[in-house]
């Protein structure tokens, strides 16, 4: 690594390598149940560093490995949540008042680019998912995870990463999503 270039030590796809590597088979037995809460929470961790990744780098551009500390777990579900129920074409107009001046205006944003995309409202609801799932593999000592389960979070955890690596994030529903990541921390 040249000198004076700062190395992502979570980088989203070295994260989700080793989520992998974690759910192979070894030798004739079975993986233990450690390893598939492992890779659960790996895979995870990939894609909430690839989504904070990329609200860094719209905000910090080359200093978004920096900036990348100010964004939290909770940013990145409250904006979630807020893309769920303002974002869709279809949703309700909040009101007007005090009360409700930000949400308005948050509706305001989406309905005036036709609404939140349905992939955009798919990602949020995978990564509160995988959120979910990453404090079950982690806290919840007595439930048991399959393998199978695993493969299918890593398997969602690529499609996050593979989203907000892309082009993708330019758009005007992606780039509302990040700012609100980014306002919520």
């Amino acid at each position: 690594m040249p000198q004076g270039v700062t190395q992502d030590h979570a980088d989203p796809g070295r994260l989700l390598d080793h989520a992998s590597r974690l759910l192979r088979p070894q030798g004739s037995g079975r993986r233990p149940t450690s390893d598939t809460r492992r890779a659960i929470s790996a895979a995870y961790y990939g894609a909430y560093h690839c989504v904070t990744g990329a609200a860094a780098k719209l905000l910090f551009d080359a200093n978004a490995l920096h900036g990348v500390r100010w964004l939290t777990h909770s940013a990145v579900d409250g904006a979630g949540r807020l893309v769920t129920q303002h974002g869709p074409k279809k949703a309700a107009d909040p009101g007007h008042g005090p009360e409700v001046a930000r949400v308005h205006g948050l509706w305001t944003m989406f309905q005036a680019i036709g609404g939140a995309s349905d992939e955009l409202l798919e990602a949020v609801e995978v990564l509160r998912a995988l959120k979910a799932e990453r404090e079950r593999a982690d806290y919840d000592r007595i439930n048991k995870l399959s393998p199978a389960t695993g493969r299918a979070l890593v398997a969602d955890a690529r499609w996050i990463v593979k989203l907000f690596s892309s082009a993708r994030v330019k758009q005007d529903d992606f780039r509302i999503y990040l700012s609100l990541v980014a306002l919520k921390a």
